[in-house]
């Protein structure tokens, strides 16, 4: 997006807090650049002086990027489950239901992490992985039961659900610090 050089200068000088944004973009000789350059330098500049603030931030829309993740999930299902006799609010119910415990079961394992294992990392990391076991074993057994079909079929149908959920919750992550990035 611009020179190498520009950027180290725009990074040095943006550490000096006495400096204005516009101080900085000057002093970067940035005269020449499109206004989306010169856009995602002061963002750059900003996140720099403003890292804590940034995380917070982009971690405050973290649930609104899984709420919009809700229907993608349920078209998945919709699109995998097509021959079964199941309307698309059906899967949108189950993915729902689905997310709900799976939040639940996870903020129970930050908090207990952080009260109980603060500094026992090993445990912390194998309680954390028996959660996340315990919710995919759930998933599993909801999947079944839902769509009652045999265990080979179910467990495929579900590593296809899994692949695609993380292919699709990698690119929402993106346009999510994406878009965090440019709105800060």
């Amino acid at each position: 997006i611009l020179k190498e050089s520009q950027w180290e200068l725009i990074i040095e000088l943006a550490e000096n807090r006495e400096l204005s944004i516009k101080q900085v973009l000057d002093s970067a000789d940035l005269a020449s650049a499109s206004t989306m350059q010169r856009m995602i330098a002061s963002q750059t500049i900003k996140v720099q002086r403003n890292s804590d603030y940034f995380f917070g931030y982009m971690f405050k829309n973290l649930p609104l990027m899984m709420l919009i993740m809700l229907p993608v999930l349920a078209f998945v299902l919709k699109l995998l489950y097509i021959r079964r006799k199941f309307f698309y609010i059906d899967h949108l119910i189950h993915g729902l239901h689905l997310h709900t415990l799976a939040y639940l079961l996870y903020g129970v394992a930050i908090l207990i992490t952080y009260q109980f294992f603060d500094d026992e990392e090993a445990w912390a990391s194998l309680f954390n992985g028996a959660m996340f076991l315990g919710v995919s074993f759930y998933a599993y057994k909801s999947f079944r039961r839902v769509y009652g079909q045999g265990r080979f079929k179910t467990i495929l149908k579900y590593l296809m659900v899994g692949f695609c959920y993380s292919v699709l919750m990698l690119i929402f992550l993106t346009a999510e610090m994406l878009i965090s990035f440019v709105l800060f």
